[in-house]
């Protein structure tokens, strides 16, 4: 059955299976990333002579792993350096004030991670202080046009000559520190990597980066380190997660669904700092409490989107929501943090692009997420005359704007979408690789999946497909009845099935109802005993 998975995905021979099932392969050499040379060497003067090092990292798990990363490498060098992370309210990247911050405090060298590549405004003003700024981002340039930076090391720079663009921040700051070692102190490599390799998992998982290429190798190994990290704090949140290793490893699945948004949960509640303390914090007891404290905030935050769900169904009575191609939802109250979710699970619900924004004053803040392959970068240069600010990529973006221009920009959206692509509802395609019947599923073939772990973005998880199921029970579980369990029959064999925020999907199926699924086989553990459970990716009613 693996085996017939991997060739459905272009694993051919048994060579290719191997070296994908093993996660074979070398990551690449740090030197080809750009001005790697001259960062190196203004790193190397800042350490030998101890210059202060202010860090400036981003509010995501990316941001605060790769601003960790940085902040305990340099602390192990005896450096003395500070980081700061800006909450989201006040905005994505580095910014004036906080080069002056960094000036102010005696800092001679300053670090961005997972930002600064279009920090104009802010590197001009570092260079008018004499301020050094070497940049680490991954995210794309204004084509060749860059910010004055001592060094600007990004994959992305047009001439690069990396042979992998998707890497996370995290992995750029990693990649960094790994050439300065490699040239100026070899024998800590092996140690650095060992250390460090579980925040680079966490941050490539966390942002979605392909699991492909020397990702898979980076988050594999990092996977492993995380089961015995050295890190309280991540020992802390594992913990609170309920988070446990199998066969000496974790999934990605599994770090992508109940760590990360715990981490990322502090930032959207406008308490990111926290989120770094655990990150940074080496105490047990401190850890613990951080941990509970990143809880809260996750608990508080589904509550809260909780709340912003109902608003904005209420708010969609105003628009034609089956002929309308995309939208854009505008309201006072509620959180910078919150709106990227929302507008997620508002695509899932509609089908469609959709942009939600928070309104402050008489401006509109907020983010957005596309549908059906729809360029939501591009919709943002075409939309500069009524914009006052706003990046991303084709699956998502950040947008500010004056209130004045919202009903403008709302039906340049509509237009821009309508033409692409029209306004019919576009269903998040979930094939199944393998049909099967119920007496080929067994432990056995969840043990063989696990090896394609790490499993996310351009790596999912194996879906298999089951027709004519029949539903002998069903219930909601979890917080506020979200999640949904069926109990299923194929033959003469019954299996737990579960349904993970279904929503509206999972209207229209009663009991005695046959469905075909598409899941993806899961063992369960509950009071000492191990049975197979089926994760629902897709379901509709059987037809024959």
């Amino acid at each position: 059955m693996a085996a017939r998975v991997l060739r459905g995905r272009g694993h051919e021979t048994k060579a290719a299976m191997s070296r994908f099932l093993e996660a074979q392969g070398s990551t690449h050499d740090p030197w080809l990333l750009p001005d790697v040379e001259p960062a190196v060497a203004r790193l190397h003067r800042a350490i030998e002579q101890r210059e202060g090092v202010a860090i400036f990292g981003d509010y995501d798990v990316d941001g605060l792993a790769s601003t960790a990363l940085m902040q305990r490498t340099l602390e192990r060098l005896s450096v003395p350096v500070w980081s700061r992370i800006p909450e989201r309210a006040q905005g994505y990247g580095l910014s004036v004030c906080a080069v002056e911050e960094a000036h102010a405090r005696g800092a001679r060298l300053l670090l961005t991670v997972d930002n600064g590549v279009r920090a104009f405004e802010a590197l001009q003003r570092a260079r008018e202080l004499g301020l050094d700024v070497i940049v680490t981002d991954h995210h794309e340039p204004d084509g060749a046009n860059l910010p004055p930076a001592l060094a600007i090391v990004n994959p992305k720079r047009e001439g690069s000559e990396y042979p992998f663009r998707e890497i996370a921040g995290c992995t750029v700051a990693y990649k960094l520190l790994q050439a300065y070692l490699e040239r100026h102190a070899p024998r800590h490599l092996d140690s650095f990597s060992a250390r460090y390799a579980d925040l680079v998992a966490l941050a490539t998982i966390a942002d979605c980066m392909p699991l492909c290429d020397e990702n898979r190798v980076l988050v594999r190994e990092g996977l492993r380190a995380l089961c015995g990290t050295g890190k309280a704090g991540l020992r802390a949140l594992l913990q609170v997660a309920n988070v446990r290793a199998s066969n000496g490893t974790l999934g990605g699945t599994q770090v992508g669904m109940f760590v990360s948004p715990r981490l990322n949960a502090a930032g959207r509640m406008g308490e990111v700092g926290s989120a770094l303390e655990l990150l940074l914090c080496n105490d047990e007891d401190e850890s613990r409490r951080l941990a509970q404290v990143l809880d809260g905030h996750n608990t508080r935050r589904k509550e809260l989107s909780g709340e912003m769900s109902l608003q904005a169904l209420q708010l969609l009575d105003e628009f034609d929501v089956e002929g309308d191609a995309a939208f854009v939802i505008a309201r006072e109250g509620w959180g910078h943090g919150m709106v990227g979710p929302l507008a997620s699970r508002l695509v899932e619900r509609l089908g469609r692009p959709v942009i939600v924004l928070a309104i402050e004053g008489d401006m509109a803040h907020g983010s957005g997420r596309s549908a059906g392959g729809f360029d939501l970068g591009l919709l943002l240069e075409t939309s500069r005359d009524l914009i006052t600010e706003g990046g991303g990529h084709a699956g998502a973006c950040g947008v500010h704007l004056p209130v004045e221009n919202l009903e403008a920009f709302r039906e340049r959206v509509r237009e821009c979408v309508g033409q692409s692509m029209g306004a019919e509802r576009v269903e998040p395609e979930v094939k199944p690789e393998c049909m099967v019947e119920s007496r080929e599923l067994s432990s056995q073939l969840v043990s063989d999946f696990e090896r394609f772990e790490p499993c996310g973005a351009s790596n999912h998880e194996p879906v298999l497909g089951m027709l004519g199921a029949t539903i002998l029970d069903g219930r909601n579980i979890g917080a506020g009845g979200a999640h949904l369990k069926w109990r299923v029959k194929l033959g003469a064999q019954e299996f737990d099935a579960l349904w993970w925020s279904p929503g509206d999907k999972a209207d229209g199926f009663g009991l005695g109802a046959r469905v075909d699924l598409g899941f993806t086989p899961q063992l369960n553990t509950f009071n000492g005993r191990t049975s197979l459970q089926l994760v629902i990716k897709h379901a509709r009613l059987h037809e024959g």
